[in-house]
């Protein structure tokens, strides 16, 4: 008896270590659909693949905040996620096999392979965080991939009047995209430099691939004569592109001016698509228009089909994401924000915080616009206050007949007149008959969320192992609580004193050390400072004292 017990206490363990379920396939009405299902280290493999692939091929990513957009990611990934779900619903539904049993097998003996290579293996798990994540992943894709082929063979064959009405409609876009140019420049700093080479050409004195090589700023193409192979017009600059595809074969061009300086074209060869007729006589460009066109038509069949059905999310941080994003105008955000600020408490998850943050700042926006305004509106009220009554057009031809050169009085009163115009536009007759009495409202709670909010930034910064992205949106929300200042200047001690080698510092940080220890100074004589890092802020006086030789 103990040994069976033993076996299924076993069995329970192993069950409850499978990733919960977090979303599911419903109607349109939100009746839950039996066997379609996301889970969360499905839906953390995808997120985490999302992630990576948007930072390394995104070269702006860099100050963007991985942190506190990740439950927006989170759901967005979700979202695809479901998109797949109505996939392999349409599968079972048109009688097809989808065996993903099998397919996760596949997928497992793909894992393993990376596994084998513990170098692959750790940039795996540097990107995914979990081998559960990344296992989920690879399930996903190879299923996806099966999942989207059994779909696109029933759009294989299609309507030839269809496809005629297609390459109509988009004939611009296909003959901009496939249309190309084979041709050579030579790039200069000025345009008289342009014309003597293009003399020297024309005279015999020279070749262009000789003088490309000998004048052409343009170090790539230069060394070999002004060659760019073939291009399409848009993956030039404008001015080069139009110039190009305006061009003789064979002839030099004028010289063309671009941000890059002066060019001289020669265009060696065309593939111009005038006609739908070129386009079919083309078998590779035709082949990829089709396949287009079946894309096209799997798309905007999925379109229409994927309105059939939605979803239920099982998680509160998804919840409220869905609602935030779903959102039609910031009043409902601020409806949200005032419903949720209520349920943040000491057991809510750091997903939750997040998505709650992200709402807090929605409202902190606005209420702090709206006060401002309404602080604004009363003092044009009491300045200027024969204009208040007037309508917009009427403040429009007021402010027209103000010169645009105005200074002083005028000046001040075209500002004004500006904002009052902004106003009329943005605000309720009410909120500018009574505005004393919304400024008060929207004072009261801009106090309350900014409280809040900090309250949120606080708890995120111990969840989150103490994360600098915490810690430097605190800094800027919260610079002079002297709790935050204490934190942020302790974070930054500490990378100062980890960059130190020794004894051998330089002056830049020995004056900055200097600074924090003033700081610290100041902050462990704050009445409003925690005890504890009051303590831990004369110690670091102290520390620092002992590093920079003080007595």
């Amino acid at each position: 008896m103990k040994k069976l017990f033993l076996i299924f206490f076993t069995a329970l363990i192993a069950i409850a270590a499978f990733s919960e379920n977090i979303a599911f396939l419903s109607t349109i009405d939100g009746k839950i659909i039996d066997g379609y299902a996301i889970n969360y280290d499905e839906l953390m493999g995808e997120y985490y693949n999302n992630i990576y692939n948007m930072l390394s091929q995104n070269q702006d990513s860099s100050d963007y905040d991985v942190y506190f957009n990740s439950v927006t990611n989170e759901y967005y990934t979700l979202e695809g996620l479901v998109d797949f779900l109505v996939i392999e619903k349409y599968i079972s539904d048109s009688g097809k096999t989808l065996d993903k049993n099998a397919l996760s097998e596949q997928a497992l003996v793909e894992v393993q392979k990376y596994k084998a290579n513990q170098n692959s293996w750790n940039s795996i798990l540097s990107i995914f965080e979990k081998e559960e994540y990344f296992t989920e992943f690879m399930k996903g894709l190879v299923i996806k991939q099966t999942a989207v082929q059994l779909v696109r063979d029933d759009f294989e064959t299609y309507d030839k009047d269809d496809f005629k009405s297609y390459l109509e409609a988009n004939f611009n876009d296909i003959k901009n995209q496939y249309s190309q140019v084979q041709a050579s420049h030579i790039l200069v700093s000025t345009e008289a430099s342009a014309v003597e080479i293009k003399k020297e050409i024309e005279n015999g004195d020279i070749s262009f691939e000789e003088a490309a090589k000998k004048y052409s700023i343009d170090s790539g193409s230069g060394k070999n004569g002004g060659d760019l192979d073939w291009f399409t017009k848009s993956q030039m600059v404008e001015e080069f592109g139009n110039a190009a595809f305006d061009a003789e074969v064979g002839i030099i061009t004028e010289p063309v001016k671009s941000q890059y300086g002066y060019h001289l074209i020669l265009v060696k060869d065309k593939k111009i698509y005038n006609t739908i007729e070129d386009i079919i006589d083309d078998s590779e460009v035709y082949n990829e228009v089709e396949n287009n066109f079946k894309s096209y038509n799997l798309s905007k069949w999925f379109e229409n089909y994927r309105k059939n059905y939605s979803f239920v999310i099982d998680s509160e941080s998804l919840k409220l994401e869905q609602k935030i994003i779903n959102s039609a105008n910031i009043f409902n955000k601020l409806d949200l924000e005032k419903e949720y600020s209520e349920k943040i408490n000491e057991e809510s998850s750091e997903d939750f915080m997040i998505a709650y943050a992200g709402l807090a700042d929605y409202a902190i926006n606005f209420y702090n616009e709206s006060v401002n305004d309404l602080k604004r509106y009363q003092e044009i009220k009491n300045n200027y206050g024969e204009y208040v009554s007037m309508d917009p057009d009427e403040l429009e031809n007021e402010i027209n007949g103000i010169s645009q050169d105005a200074t002083g009085e005028e000046a001040d009163k075209d500002s004004a007149l500006k904002d009052l115009y902004y106003f009329k536009q943005v605000y309720s007759p009410d909120e500018l008959e009574n505005p004393e009495n919304y400024l008060s409202d929207y004072q009261v709670n801009l106090n309350r969320v900014n409280d809040k909010r900090k309250e949120v930034l606080t708890k995120l910064y111990d969840l989150s192992g103490e994360s600098l992205n915490v810690l430097i949106k605190l800094y800027n929300y919260y610079s002079d609580d002297p709790n935050v200042l204490f934190l942020y200047s302790s974070a930054y001690y500490n990378y100062l004193k980890s960059s130190l080698v020794s004894n051998d510092i330089g002056n830049n940080a020995v004056a900055e050390i200097k600074v924090l220890k003033d700081t610290f100074k100041q902050l462990s004589e704050t009445e409003g400072l925690n005890p504890e890092y009051k303590q831990k802020a004369l110690n670091i006086v102290n520390e620092i004292s002992q590093i920079i030789r003080e007595d």
